[in-house]
């Protein structure tokens, strides 16, 4: 948890946290991190957060079906999510209103991470690979 605690001097990690989860919310504020309720999606996240700031969205939505091994329920979030979270957050990475994005997942093995960028956007030469190709990359921790 040392990266929520700024250095005397240094800036926060984060100009603000999004999220529903009660710990994030206790940590943020522990911290004098601001705090805000997840909006509904993507678009209204970046209307209020401060263009060129870090930010930290939680979207903990799959945790209860990934405890509860409901697959439908599981397969229902993540659509949900592509639709109101990735595919925007993509589409404003691509634009340039974002500079950067790092998705987080954790499972019960490891903690998978993607981090692109702009100019990732442009390697054409790469052709998409199959969810459980690139989820065997990110376990391995390539990119």
């Amino acid at each position: 948890m040392g990266r929520w605690r700024p250095a005397a001097g240094r800036q926060r990690d984060f100009a603000g946290v999004w999220s529903d989860n009660l710990l994030a919310r206790g940590l943020s504020r522990a911290f004098d991190v601001p705090v805000q309720a997840i909006p509904g999606d993507a678009g209204t996240l970046l209307a209020q957060a401060t263009r060129g700031s870090r930010q930290l969205l939680v979207l903990d939505s799959l945790q209860s079906p990934v405890q509860y091994e409901d697959a439908d329920a599981y397969r229902a979030g993540l659509l949900d999510l592509e639709a109101r979270w990735f595919a925007p957050l993509q589409k404003a990475l691509a634009a340039g209103k974002i500079q950067r994005l790092r998705l987080e997942a954790s499972t019960a093995y490891a903690a998978l991470t993607w981090d692109s960028d702009r100019r990732a956007q442009w390697q054409l030469w790469r052709r998409p690979q199959p969810l459980a190709a690139t989820a065997q990359v990110l376990a391995r921790g390539e990119q």
